[in-house]
């Protein structure tokens, strides 16, 4: 099975993941790679770029390192002043600088914008590519 991607973390689709590396050991079939992990969103390291949907979306220095700081943290909140002090290198804090710049990640994600999650009086968390569901 081949999944999209470089970076393939435990606690996002745990089972998922567990359930395949099983029935490999087991000798079983290779079963499918589930849906939520072809979930058409990655964040392409080498080439620095997001693809969403297949489309290869360049990023700027600044969205490139928010977008892979927050999911090196790993499901964790990363503060406005550890992303300033982490990417911009500056000890600023009150500063807009981080919200305009995940606003422009959330534009480029498009249907995937929900991956990056607001905490409110904190700030910004990674829990894994997630698509907007519009219901009709």
């Amino acid at each position: 099975m081949t999944l999209d991607g470089d970076i393939h973390l435990p606690w996002i689709d745990g089972d998922a993941i567990a359930d395949t590396v099983h029935s490999l050991l087991a000798g079983n079939e290779a079963l499918a790679a589930p849906s939520s992990l072809q979930s058409g969103c990655r964040l392409d390291e080498p080439n620095r770029e997001l693809v969403v949907d297949g489309q290869r979306l360049p990023t700027t220095r600044l969205e490139y390192g928010v977008m892979l700081a927050l999911i090196r943290a790993g499901g964790h909140v990363m503060t406005r002043d550890e992303m300033l002090a982490a990417i911009w290198n500056t000890p600023f804090t009150g500063s807009n600088k981080v919200d305009a710049v995940v606003r422009s990640l959330r534009r480029k994600l498009g249907p995937f914008a929900p991956s990056i999650e607001t905490v409110t009086g904190h700030g910004y968390r990674f829990g894994g590519w997630k698509r907007t569901v519009i219901n009709v």
